[in-house]
Parts: C-alpha cells; structure tokens; sequence
C-alpha cells in the first residue's frame, strides 16, 4: 500500500510532529536532518536563480506588523479575519500570515513616480496562521499548520501593469517546478474561493 509524506517523513527522521504537539501544541511540526538542508537549498536556488533575472528586490522582513496596516490590507476588518490571525495586546501587533502583508506594509504611505514601476520584492519569512476555520481538513502531518515558511513574490505597479505581473510571477512558479521536475497544474481559484483583497488568484498544484 503507497505510504504518504508524513509516514516516510517520520520513517527517515525528517518530521517529528510528536515532539511538536507536546511542547507546543496540535498543527506545528519540527522539520530535521537534511528536511532543514533542502529547505534551505531551495530558498538559496529561488533567491539566486531568479532574483537578478526578474529584478527583485531581496527582503528578509520583521514577523510582526501593525494593526493599522493590517487592516488597511483588508485582513482583519472582519470577525472572521480577525479570528484567522494571531494576536499580541500587550505590544498591539500582529504576527503576519505571509510576507505579501509586511512588505506592502514597507511600502505604504509612500507614491511612487510611474517610470519607477513595477518594483518587485522577494521575501523570505516565516508565516503564523490561526486556521481556525479549518478544523477536521487536511489537519494530519504539516498540512494547514499554524506556524511554516514561504518565499513571497510581490509587485507594486500600476492597474495596467497588473495581469501582466500576475502572469509573469506564476511563470515563475512554473519555471521552478519544471526546473524540479515536479508534475503540476494551474488552477485559477473560483470568485467563492478568493481571499477578500484579491481580484483574481492562481494556484499551482503539484
């Protein structure tokens, strides 16, 4: 019978979700041994072999962001938003859910002359999400955890320069997974589907 990730992860000591529900909790997972190294391989590959090529701009940004900026993104001026995010009241900021908010949160409040644009970023960050209205989905291994890292593709530019970024980023992402060799397909999310602030959104699943 096919084994799945999570069972051949813990096989050769690469995951220990164990571990991580009894000093943390549910939904968080300690990677190991050379997990760590390939991760660490990849965000090297993608910095490095696409960075200068497609003129981006490196960040490796703070975790946290505040509220003003958050919501100005359109991410916690609902209940629901607000319950998919972690919290601090004492320090009156949030942890961010992806890069994408802190780095249009770097470059808020500022106009940009139109011949600068488009000004791209790629970000580097861990990423902290509640989940709380995924209870009982995709909930075994490192699937919807709370807590796990990505890097960010993301472009300011104008209304008309918009699809053509959108396009440009997903080639992107294909041209990585074909570099992988790893067997994919595009799907554009359904207009139910789509995170509030988006117009329009693709997914590569693999």
């Amino acid at each position: 019978m096919p084994k799945d990730y999570l069972e051949i992860a813990q096989n050769l000591d690469l995951i220990d979700v164990e571990a991580a529900a009894k000093v943390v909790g549910s939904r968080f997972g300690f990677l190991k041994n050379e997990l760590v190294l390939l991760q660490f391989a990849l965000i090297n590959y993608v910095f490095n072999t696409f960075g200068n090529k497609y003129n981006f701009v490196p960040v490796l940004p703070p975790f946290f962001i505040k509220p003003k900026y958050f919501e100005a993104l359109g991410y916690i001026d609902t209940k629901e938003g607000k319950e998919e995010t972690y919290y601090l009241p004492q320090d009156d900021l949030y942890l961010i859910g992806t890069a994408e908010h802190i780095i249009a949160a770097m470059n808020g409040d500022q106009t940009f002359d139109e011949k600068e644009l488009p000004k791209r970023f790629l970000a580097f960050s861990s990423c902290f999400r509640r989940e709380a209205g995924s209870y009982g989905k995709d909930t075994k291994g490192i699937l919807r955890v709370h807590q796990f890292d990505k890097i960010e593709m993301f472009s300011i530019c104008t209304p008309e320069q918009s699809q053509k970024e959108q396009e440009l980023i997903t080639s992107i992402e294909e041209e990585i997974m074909q570099n992988l060799m790893i067997p994919y397909r595009i799907v554009q999310t359904s207009t139910l589907n789509l995170s509030r602030p988006s117009a329009r959104s693709f997914d590569l699943e693999s």
